[in-house]
């Protein structure tokens, strides 16, 4: 949760802001910057729960699961993220992406060989 700044008063050297002014600026600040510290806290806790849960995942699956599990969030989070948080090298993810690839289309290949007219012409 972003929060940005914008000035709720002018400052020129002709028309400072108030005291007044000034004390509201801060306490809202402050009150923001405590906001934003619970939000990290809570958020570091998550991130423990998760990885904790996630232990079984990242340590003991096959990296096949690992590598489908990555492949099933690629679209909602970067490739680089996801191999770091499961301790995965991304060369090793791409080279099984390559590797489903070619045996989809070596499937693709046999099945439609198959079914083909001039297939079967020998039996």
């Amino acid at each position: 949760m972003g929060v940005s700044w914008s000035p709720r008063f002018s400052v020129t050297s002709a028309n400072r802001p108030s005291r007044h002014d000034l004390e509201a600026a801060v306490k809202q600040l402050r009150a923001e910057a405590r906001h934003q510290c619970d939000e990290i806290q809570r958020l570091r806790t998550e991130d423990e729960v998760l990885r904790e849960a996630a232990e079984p995942l990242i340590h003991g699956a096959a990296a096949r699961e690992r590598f489908a599990f990555i492949q099933r969030l690629r679209d909602r989070f970067s490739t680089k993220r996801l191999c770091q948080i499961l301790v995965t090298d991304r060369g090793s993810f791409y080279a099984w992406v390559r590797a489903q690839t070619h045996r989809a289309r070596h499937a693709h290949d046999a099945t439609a060989s198959r079914g083909s007219p001039g297939a079967n012409a020998g039996t």
